[in-house]
Protein backbone atom coordinates (compact mmCIF):
# COMPACT_ATOMS: atom_id res chain seq x y z
CA UNK A 1 0.00 0.00 0.00
CA UNK A 2 1.06 3.56 -0.37
CA UNK A 3 -0.46 4.93 2.10
CA UNK A 4 -3.03 2.85 5.03
CA UNK A 5 -5.08 3.85 8.06
CA UNK A 6 -7.48 2.00 10.01
CA UNK A 7 -10.70 2.82 7.56
CA UNK A 8 -8.93 3.28 4.11
CA UNK A 9 -5.72 2.24 2.01
CA UNK A 10 -4.57 3.93 -1.04
CA UNK A 11 -3.07 1.35 -3.60
CA UNK A 12 -0.72 1.50 -6.33
CA UNK A 13 -2.62 0.70 -9.54
CA UNK A 14 -1.56 -2.55 -10.65
CA UNK A 15 -2.53 -6.06 -12.10
CA UNK A 16 -4.59 -7.83 -9.17
CA UNK A 17 -3.75 -5.16 -6.74
CA UNK A 18 -7.51 -5.24 -5.85
CA UNK A 19 -8.20 -8.59 -5.80
CA UNK A 20 -4.84 -8.68 -3.61
CA UNK A 21 -5.89 -6.27 -1.03
CA UNK A 22 -9.61 -7.89 -0.63
CA UNK A 23 -7.72 -10.85 0.07
CA UNK A 24 -6.62 -9.16 3.01
CA UNK A 25 -10.33 -8.29 4.50
CA UNK A 26 -11.39 -10.25 7.07
CA UNK A 27 -14.15 -12.34 6.14
CA UNK A 28 -17.32 -10.32 5.76
CA UNK A 29 -20.95 -11.41 4.22
CA UNK A 30 -20.50 -10.57 0.62
CA UNK A 31 -21.89 -12.66 -2.30
CA UNK A 32 -18.46 -13.35 -3.66
CA UNK A 33 -16.34 -10.04 -4.68
CA UNK A 34 -19.01 -7.49 -5.41
CA UNK A 35 -18.22 -4.20 -5.93
CA UNK A 36 -19.63 -0.58 -6.52
CA UNK A 37 -18.22 2.08 -8.91
CA UNK A 38 -19.73 5.93 -7.94
CA UNK A 39 -19.36 7.97 -10.79
CA UNK A 40 -21.42 11.06 -12.82
CA UNK A 41 -21.14 10.40 -16.06
CA UNK A 42 -21.87 13.29 -17.37
CA UNK A 43 -21.08 12.30 -19.80
CA UNK A 44 -19.22 8.99 -20.02
CA UNK A 45 -15.64 9.30 -20.76
CA UNK A 46 -12.97 6.56 -21.29
CA UNK A 47 -11.52 7.47 -18.31
CA UNK A 48 -14.51 6.12 -16.82
CA UNK A 49 -14.20 3.35 -18.78
CA UNK A 50 -10.58 2.57 -17.82
CA UNK A 51 -11.97 2.67 -14.10
CA UNK A 52 -15.17 0.32 -14.49
CA UNK A 53 -12.84 -2.38 -16.91
CA UNK A 54 -10.13 -2.38 -14.35
CA UNK A 55 -12.55 -2.92 -11.19
CA UNK A 56 -14.22 -5.27 -13.18
CA UNK A 57 -11.00 -7.94 -13.02
CA UNK A 58 -11.05 -8.13 -10.05
CA UNK A 59 -14.50 -8.42 -8.79
CA UNK A 60 -17.15 -11.48 -9.76
CA UNK A 61 -19.94 -8.59 -9.72
CA UNK A 62 -19.05 -4.96 -10.03
CA UNK A 63 -22.17 -2.38 -10.39
CA UNK A 64 -21.76 0.77 -11.54
CA UNK A 65 -24.01 3.68 -9.35
CA UNK A 66 -24.85 6.54 -11.52
CA UNK A 67 -25.39 9.49 -8.96
CA UNK A 68 -28.82 10.45 -9.42
CA UNK A 69 -28.51 13.85 -8.28
CA UNK A 70 -26.27 15.00 -11.01
CA UNK A 71 -29.19 16.67 -13.23
CA UNK A 72 -26.31 19.07 -15.46
CA UNK A 73 -26.61 18.17 -19.21
CA UNK A 74 -27.62 14.67 -19.40
CA UNK A 75 -30.34 13.07 -17.91
CA UNK A 76 -29.45 10.08 -15.07
CA UNK A 77 -31.45 7.62 -17.44
CA UNK A 78 -29.29 9.31 -20.29
CA UNK A 79 -26.24 9.04 -18.58
CA UNK A 80 -27.46 5.36 -17.56
CA UNK A 81 -27.92 4.39 -20.94
CA UNK A 82 -24.10 5.81 -22.61
CA UNK A 83 -22.59 3.90 -19.56
CA UNK A 84 -24.67 0.63 -20.65
CA UNK A 85 -23.41 1.59 -24.13
CA UNK A 86 -19.89 2.06 -22.93
CA UNK A 87 -19.68 -1.35 -20.66
CA UNK A 88 -21.63 -3.84 -22.87
CA UNK A 89 -18.48 -5.91 -23.30
CA UNK A 90 -18.09 -6.47 -19.75
CA UNK A 91 -20.47 -9.08 -18.42
CA UNK A 92 -19.68 -8.50 -14.98
CA UNK A 93 -20.81 -5.00 -14.95
CA UNK A 94 -24.36 -3.34 -14.27
CA UNK A 95 -25.85 -0.26 -14.43
CA UNK A 96 -27.70 1.30 -11.88
CA UNK A 97 -28.80 4.37 -10.03
CA UNK A 98 -30.17 5.59 -6.62
CA UNK A 99 -31.70 8.42 -4.51
CA UNK A 100 -29.95 6.52 -1.43
CA UNK A 101 -26.72 7.26 0.49
CA UNK A 102 -24.11 5.34 -0.70
CA UNK A 103 -23.11 2.97 1.82
CA UNK A 104 -26.98 1.77 2.01
CA UNK A 105 -26.75 0.60 -1.22
CA UNK A 106 -23.41 -0.54 -1.13
CA UNK A 107 -25.02 -2.89 1.87
CA UNK A 108 -28.31 -3.92 -0.34
CA UNK A 109 -26.67 -4.81 -3.17
CA UNK A 110 -24.15 -7.29 -0.90
CA UNK A 111 -21.38 -4.59 -1.53
CA UNK A 112 -18.02 -4.84 0.25
CA UNK A 113 -16.15 -2.57 -1.62
CA UNK A 114 -16.58 0.83 -3.18
CA UNK A 115 -13.94 1.61 -6.04
CA UNK A 116 -13.37 5.41 -6.48
CA UNK A 117 -10.78 7.03 -9.22
CA UNK A 118 -8.49 9.53 -8.28
CA UNK A 119 -6.86 11.52 -11.14
CA UNK A 120 -5.06 13.46 -9.22
CA UNK A 121 -3.97 14.42 -5.57
CA UNK A 122 -6.47 17.29 -5.54
CA UNK A 123 -9.74 14.38 -5.52
CA UNK A 124 -8.48 12.54 -2.62
CA UNK A 125 -8.96 14.89 0.09
CA UNK A 126 -12.83 14.83 -0.55
CA UNK A 127 -12.52 11.30 -1.86
CA UNK A 128 -10.92 10.28 1.45
CA UNK A 129 -13.35 11.92 3.95
CA UNK A 130 -16.34 10.82 2.03
CA UNK A 131 -14.67 7.48 2.15
CA UNK A 132 -14.57 7.47 6.23
CA UNK A 133 -18.25 8.60 5.97
CA UNK A 134 -19.36 5.39 4.46
CA UNK A 135 -17.63 3.37 6.67
CA UNK A 136 -18.64 4.94 9.70
CA UNK A 137 -22.45 4.03 8.49
CA UNK A 138 -21.59 0.52 7.03
CA UNK A 139 -18.58 -1.08 8.68
CA UNK A 140 -18.45 -3.77 6.49
CA UNK A 141 -17.46 -1.43 3.69
CA UNK A 142 -14.18 -0.51 2.41
CA UNK A 143 -13.03 1.60 0.01
CA UNK A 144 -10.25 1.44 -2.92
CA UNK A 145 -8.48 4.04 -4.65
CA UNK A 146 -7.71 3.45 -8.41
CA UNK A 147 -5.45 6.01 -9.54
CA UNK A 148 -5.89 7.00 -13.56
CA UNK A 149 -3.57 5.91 -16.36
CA UNK A 150 -1.40 8.97 -17.56
CA UNK A 151 -3.22 9.52 -20.72
CA UNK A 152 -6.69 9.82 -18.48
CA UNK A 153 -5.45 11.88 -15.81
CA UNK A 154 -6.69 15.35 -17.72
CA UNK A 155 -10.17 13.99 -18.55
CA UNK A 156 -13.14 15.67 -17.22
CA UNK A 157 -16.35 15.44 -18.31
CA UNK A 158 -16.41 19.03 -17.55
CA UNK A 159 -13.65 19.15 -20.38
CA UNK A 160 -15.56 16.81 -22.66
CA UNK A 161 -18.50 19.09 -22.62
CA UNK A 162 -16.00 22.12 -23.49
CA UNK A 163 -14.84 20.60 -25.99
CA UNK A 164 -17.68 19.20 -27.81
CA UNK A 165 -19.42 22.93 -27.54
CA UNK A 166 -16.82 23.55 -30.15
CA UNK A 167 -17.06 21.04 -32.32
CA UNK A 168 -13.81 18.98 -31.24
CA UNK A 169 -13.30 15.82 -32.67
CA UNK A 170 -13.79 13.70 -29.57
CA UNK A 171 -13.13 10.00 -30.37
CA UNK A 172 -9.79 10.37 -28.08
CA UNK A 173 -12.10 11.19 -24.96
CA UNK A 174 -15.56 9.44 -25.39
CA UNK A 175 -16.02 5.79 -26.05
CA UNK A 176 -17.24 5.46 -29.44
CA UNK A 177 -20.45 3.77 -29.33
CA UNK A 178 -21.46 6.97 -27.11
CA UNK A 179 -20.08 10.46 -29.47
CA UNK A 180 -23.17 10.41 -31.39
CA UNK A 181 -25.69 10.79 -29.00
CA UNK A 182 -22.93 13.12 -26.84
CA UNK A 183 -23.01 15.24 -30.04
CA UNK A 184 -26.80 15.50 -30.56
CA UNK A 185 -27.27 16.72 -26.56
CA UNK A 186 -24.71 19.28 -26.64
CA UNK A 187 -26.30 20.73 -30.08
CA UNK A 188 -29.45 20.77 -28.97
CA UNK A 189 -28.04 22.57 -25.98
CA UNK A 190 -25.82 25.22 -28.22
CA UNK A 191 -28.44 27.93 -28.45
CA UNK A 192 -28.66 28.43 -24.55
CA UNK A 193 -24.86 29.30 -24.08
CA UNK A 194 -21.59 27.37 -23.13
CA UNK A 195 -21.72 24.96 -21.40
CA UNK A 196 -21.92 24.63 -17.51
Amino acid sequence: PIAQTKDVLLMENKKNGLQEFLATLSPVPCDGTVGAAVMNCNPFTKGHRYLIETAAKECDRLYVFVLSEDKSYFSTEDRMAMVQLGVADLPNVEVDSSSELLADYAKRRGSCVIVKGLRAGSDFENEFQMALINHKINQELDTVFLTAEHQFTYLSSSMVKELAFYNVELSGFLPDAIIPDVQKRIYELRQGGNPK
